[in-house]
């Protein structure tokens, strides 16, 4: 469960880079698309990981607090599901265990406590490497490929990095078709 920092070193100029807002509603989209039942039927290893308590933490390190980047997905024993922060702007700012968002980003509800609790696997990083990551440009263990990894900093992956793999390998599989 040791800390792990794949891709290069931090640097001015990054090959690739998104506007926050894009970078946001992006990792919404994949955490919407990952929580579908096709995932499941497409992917059935991941269900060897399901329902055992495992959450999966993504934390944009440079976001602005409005932001709410910050994303948690529980690995329950039948759904894959995700929880948002709600935004500052859309709403008074609440202690971020009070409420959070589930599924749309739009929805309020959710589990109060689910932000508050350490995730089995947490991943932080700029917006745009959480999205090269998700998208498998970058690699959760080693350094990045070049060119992607000339300007990309460092994702930090703490936790169970197996797990990670298994849940990207489940909500990425129509990346290998």
């Amino acid at each position: 469960m040791a800390a792990q920092a794949p891709g290069g070193s931090a640097g001015a100029d990054r090959p690739f880079a998104v506007v926050e807002d894009v970078a946001v509603d992006a990792l919404d989209e994949w955490m919407s698309f990952g929580s579908l039942p096709v995932v499941r039927e497409t992917t059935p290893r991941i269900a060897d990981v399901m329902g055992r308590g495992h959450t999966l933490r993504f934390q944009a390190t440079d976001a602005a607090p409005e932001a709410a980047a910050d994303w948690l997905i529980a690995l329950e024993a039948d759904a894959l599901t995700w929880h948002r922060p709600p935004s500052p702007a859309l709403s008074p700012p609440p202690p971020l265990s009070a409420s959070v968002e589930r599924g749309d980003p739009h929805e309020r509800g959710g589990a109060p406590d689910a932000l508050a609790a350490p995730a089995t696997t947490t991943v932080r990083g700029a917006l745009s490497d959480l999205l090269l990551l998700v998208y498998g440009r970058i690699p959760t263990r080693g350094a990045a490929p070049a060119p992607v990894g000339a300007g990309t900093g460092p994702v930090e992956i703490r936790g169970d990095v197996p797990l990670l793999d298994a849940w990207l390998h489940a909500v990425s599989f129509w990346l290998r078709e």
